[in-house]
C-alpha cells in the first residue's frame, strides 16, 4: 500500500491496508448499502466489527 501511495504522489505517513477497508466500508454505508451486504463485502471474522463504521 505504501508503494502504491508513493507511486501516485500521495503523502500518507501511516498508509496501511486497513485504510482501504475503512474507505470502502464507509463509502458503502454512506451510499445506503444494507449493513448485512457491507459486512459480507468487508469479510471480517466477526460481522460486528463492521458496526464500528456505522
Amino acid at each position: 500500500m505504501r508503494k502504491l501511495a508513493q507511486n501516485t504522489g500521495m503523502r500518507l505517513p501511516r498508509m496501511h491496508p486497513h485504510m482501504l477497508r475503512h474507505a470502502v466500508v464507509t463509502t458503502m454505508l454512506d451510499a445506503g448499502v444494507e449493513l448485512r451486504d457491507v459486512q459480507i463485502a468487508a469479510g471480517p471474522a466477526d460481522p460486528r466489527t463492521t458496526l464500528r463504521y456505522d
